[in-house]
């Protein structure tokens, strides 16, 4: 019988993956404008406002494509097989944009709790089931994202950090084990006519 061989091998053999990113921010901040210079942007537009001539003179300029809701960047499924041919077919896009990653999963949610209310007296009332489909969803997406030969980068809405009845800080909203997943996660911020970012995750 043959033995099974160890499978581990020089680190310096491991390749390295295209950056995966998730930024979050209030309104305004410059979020869309900003993800608009990456090389070679495959725009997935889950908000519909960046069909505007600015952002898509821009878009055109740093040439990249764009999917808006019209396209079906509103639903999961349609975005997860989206995410699966950027994989696994050749391409010119360097970088996969869901803006705003927030609006997908929340409107995935939407989706559930309305099947749910119409389903009335059998429905699960178990606490955050609405909540599973769409966090599947997600778990889908970041294995696959793995598998890009592509920069990501997901754009996330922010909402407000409770703890004891307090608000004490801001994080992204969404799905919220995601931030575990990815390599870097910053939260934009306006100081004057300066954007910041503040480094909130990094394993870059």
């Amino acid at each position: 019988t043959t033995m099974a061989a160890l499978k581990a091998k020089h680190p310096k053999e491991a390749k390295p993956t295209k950056s995966k990113i998730l930024i979050f921010g209030p309104p305004g901040v410059g979020k869309t404008w900003g993800v608009l210079d990456w090389p070679g942007v495959y725009f997935i537009d889950c908000e519909g406002g960046a069909n505007l001539d600015h952002y898509t003179d821009k878009l055109v300029k740093a040439g990249g494509v764009y999917l808006g809701p019209e396209d079906g960047a509103n639903d999961m499924d349609v975005v997860l097989d989206q995410i699966k041919l950027l994989a696994t077919t050749k391409h010119p896009h360097r970088t996969l944009v869901i803006d705003s990653f927030s609006k997908l999963y929340n409107t995935r949610i939407a989706e559930k709790s309305e099947t749910m209310e119409n389903a009335g007296a059998d429905m699960d009332k178990t606490f955050g089931r609405e909540k599973k489909p769409a966090i599947g969803k997600t778990r889908q997406m970041v294995a696959w994202f793995d598998r890009l030969d592509m920069n990501v980068i997901l754009v996330c809405h922010e909402k407000d950090v409770w703890l004891d009845g307090k608000i004490i800080g801001k994080t992204f909203d969404g799905y919220d084990k995601l931030e575990y997943e990815l390599h870097l996660v910053m939260q934009i911020l306006k100081q004057g006519a300066a954007r910041k970012a503040k480094v909130c995750k990094c394993r870059l």
